[in-house]
Order: C-alpha cells, then structure tokens, then sequence
C-alpha cells in the first residue's frame, strides 16, 4: 500500500520541457517555456511555486556571468493583497485611497469591482489604485480586484469599507 501511495505522490510532480537543443542567430531573443505540476495540498499544507529558474549545466541561469541582463524569469500573477490609505475609520467626505498589488512578470493589467449581488459585474477602475475623492455612505461594500498578463489571472479576497456618516448637532 506504501509503495502505491508513493507511486502517486511521484505522478502529482513533474517538469515538461520539449526542446533540448535551440538555433538561434545571435543577438536575437529566444523564448523558453515548460510546464510542471506540483500537488496543490499535502500532508496539511497548501503548496505553492516560491520561485522558478533555468539549469545549463547544473548553473542556475541568473547566477552566471555570461547571461548577466539576458535572462528574463516571466511567472503568472501571484493572489494579489489589498490595502487601504488611510487605514484609520473612514468618515464621509474623506479621500480613500484602496490598492491592489501583485507580483507578476510580464507586468499586470488591474481592474476592480464590487460586489454587490449582480453577477454581471461592472468594472470601476483599471487602475493598480481605486480613489474615492469624497467617499460617500453609497460607497460601503466589498471590493475585489484582479490581476491579468498572458500567463494567467488571479483574484484577490474581498476587502470591506464601511463609510461612518458625520452627523452635525
């Protein structure tokens, strides 16, 4: 049963690269892609790539002097985080400032929405940062972004805002 449970586990992981020799003239760009897979859950965890890198000759590409400025890693957007500036009780009539951010290479397009029941969602903004100048009590709810580039899109967690009317005695 052990040996199974190996044999399986083993299956979850691999590196797919298909091409092993390039011919190229120099001074030109060669783009290089593979595919691997990894188990997303084991033994309690959720796994996640921290980061990716070339081999030549057992060399990681990045570290070599001869390919200092000519190797470029590209990755997908990571979950994207959210802030909010400024982070003290926001009031009516205040300046809010909500920011999406995302590590990705190629460079992401940004675009946010809030929830609010309708599934066809309409964008506010395709801006990394979503400002309100003068945020009014309409403007509580929940915010989300996501993140895009050709290799792939991910959506942030829900971010709430709760706008506090001021009231004049």
């Amino acid at each position: 049963m052990a040996a199974k449970a190996l044999e399986k586990l083993q299956d979850d992981w691999g590196v797919t690269f298909t091409s092993t020799q390039i011919c190229v003239v120099k001074g030109s760009t060669v783009e290089m892609s593979c595919n691997y897979k990894h188990p997303t859950y084991m033994d309690g965890y959720y796994l996640t790539v921290q980061k990716t890198f070339w081999f030549k000759d057992s060399v990681d590409l990045t570290t070599d002097e001869a390919y200092t400025d000519r190797v470029e890693y590209r990755y997908a957007p990571k979950r994207p985080s959210l802030s909010v500036s400024p982070s003290a009780e926001i009031m009516e009539g205040s300046s809010v400032t909500l920011t999406c951010s995302s590590d990705a290479n190629p460079a992401a397009n940004y675009t946010w929405y809030k929830r609010n029941g309708n599934p066809a969602l309409q964008s506010l903004s395709n801006e990394s940062q979503l400002i309100f100048s003068s945020i009014q009590s309409s403007d509580s709810g929940l915010y989300y972004c996501t993140v895009e580039n050709v290799l792939g899109k991910r959506t942030s967690g829900d971010f709430g805002i709760d706008v506090k009317c001021e009231y004049s005695s």
